[in-house]
């Protein structure tokens, strides 16, 4: 699977990634992804907007994160960093 991308407008990042190559057998669906953003102290987290078990996100694989969300508790990310 290639690895996704990030854009960046109006103080939103949207995240589009691809389905993957392989999912564990013919007919079988994808019911979620797993999103996770890295939080100032390392630890990985799901952010608000980015929620990989819903149907929407699933459908077209793309989720929307506004930069507030990152720049807040407990992510405390640092524009540009």
């Amino acid at each position: 699977m290639a690895a996704p991308t990030v854009s960046y407008a109006a103080l939103i990042y949207t995240v589009t990634f691809s389905l993957p190559s392989n999912t564990g057998g013919t007919g079988v669906t994808i019911d979620g992804y797993e999103i996770l953003f890295k939080q100032s102290n390392g630890d990985w987290s799901v952010a608000t907007g980015c929620d990989g078990t819903d149907l929407t996100v699933i459908s077209t694989r793309t989720c929307d994160v506004a930069l507030t969300t990152l720049t807040a508790a407990p992510f405390s990310l640092v524009q540009g960093n």
